[in-house]
């Protein structure tokens, strides 16, 4: 059985939000398990294989910032 990653876990992997990887959840892009509170846990050896980042967004680079 592959181990059980958390949502923010996964996150910070892709270095996405929470919210893109709930947006990638409802797209069908990834199924990930829940535990019996409700909160999603993501298999490491399936969102290595399963999924690629964003190839728009480069790594360690921040979005664009709407401060004003």
């Amino acid at each position: 059985m592959s181990k059980l990653v958390p949502i923010g876990a996964a996150a910070k992997a892709f270095c996405v939000s929470t919210s893109t990887l709930c947006r990638w959840e409802a797209a069908g892009r990834l199924a990930p398990t829940r535990t019996e509170r409700g909160q999603r846990r993501y298999a490491v050896a399936a969102l290595l294989s399963g999924i690629s980042p964003d190839p728009l967004r480069k790594r360690n680079v921040p979005g664009p910032s709407y401060r004003a």
